[in-house]
């Protein structure tokens, strides 16, 4: 069989997608035909990012932040649309992003923890695991830099 008879029989990539399609709502096109991916990096950062959603509504449960444009302006020193912005670029959050959260929480913590307000106690304690949660994301971005196998010498 010649090359052009070969190619002939088989699908072409995105008809092949374009059938699947309604089989598999939810395919990629990068399941099919990698060269169209036009976001590659989709879910690589996926986890600061939950970490800052789940502090942000962590905060509104309590009734500490009213908007995600409050969380991100007050709380994270950004502009107010920062999260929607990491959602639709698909990135991570920045380390001073991350920094400044951790050390708000820390700074609220240590001066509701000198409060005998049962209400400022719980808030305390809520800041001191919401406050782990950012370091551990922190630690996370930093190992991703240093953790390769160039950098540690393997």
């Amino acid at each position: 069989m010649s090359n052009r008879a070969e190619r002939q029989s088989r699908p072409h990539p995105v008809a092949t997608l374009v059938s699947e399609h309604s089989a598999h709502r939810h395919r990629r096109q990068v399941q099919i035909c990698p060269r169209l991916d036009k976001y590659p990096a989709k879910g690589r950062h996926r986890m600061s990012r939950y970490i800052l959603e789940h502090i942000r509504d962590q905060l509104m449960e309590h009734g500490l932040i009213s908007s995600n444009r409050e969380f991100c302006y007050s709380w994270l020193a950004r502009d107010e649309s920062y999260i929607r912005g990491l959602r639709f670029r698909d990135m991570q959050p920045s380390v001073e992003a991350l920094n400044t959260l951790a050390s708000k929480l820390a700074y609220y913590s240590q001066h509701l923890s000198n409060s005998t307000s049962a209400k400022h106690q719980r808030w305390c304690r809520l800041f001191d695991q919401l406050h782990d949660k950012c370091i551990a994301a922190l630690d996370q971005h930093a190992r991703e830099q240093w953790m390769t196998v160039q950098r540690m010498g393997l």
